[in-house]
């Protein structure tokens, strides 16, 4: 079902890409952890604030704004605000713009896709833009990293 929606929003050929996502090119080792859950991944047990992270890993290629963030969880768009700044030492953008970067690095390194159509799943308007944010936040190109 994912592969027809995909499909019929982005064409049949990023969705042929989308499934080799799944085909990963590196196996973890047999004793490498697995994934945490997302309060232990971010260090967050606020229940609303964990919320709406989840919310953010899940909705990468369209961000959700922080009106949205805010309703999700039914407080306003200032205390999330808060919430973010206190528990996670940074803003809600930042955060967001991190989650995107890691799915984009893991992308580049796991998937043939090119540079612009990582930018596109991760959100990112351009390659270009894409390529500066991952430069700043890594210390490296997107090139350089794959």
């Amino acid at each position: 079902m994912a592969y027809g929606l995909i499909a019929e929003r982005m064409g049949a050929a990023f969705a042929r890409r989308v499934s080799d996502w799944f085909l990963h090119t590196v196996v973890d080792a047999a004793d490498d952890p697995q994934r945490a859950s997302a309060a232990e991944r971010y260090r967050v047990h606020h229940p609303a604030l964990l919320a709406v992270i989840e919310t953010m890993e899940k909705t990468v290629e369209a961000p959700l704004g922080r009106r949205a963030g805010a309703r999700l969880v039914s407080i306003s768009e200032r205390h999330l605000d808060r919430l973010f700044i206190e528990k996670r030492g940074l803003s809600l953008t930042a955060q967001y713009r991190a989650i995107r970067l890691a799915l984009g690095r893991r992308l580049l390194r796991q998937s043939p896709l090119r540079i612009g159509e990582i930018a596109a799943a991760c959100g990112f308007a351009s390659a270009a833009h894409f390529a500066r944010s991952h430069r700043s936040h890594f210390g490296c190109s997107p090139s350089a990293d794959r």
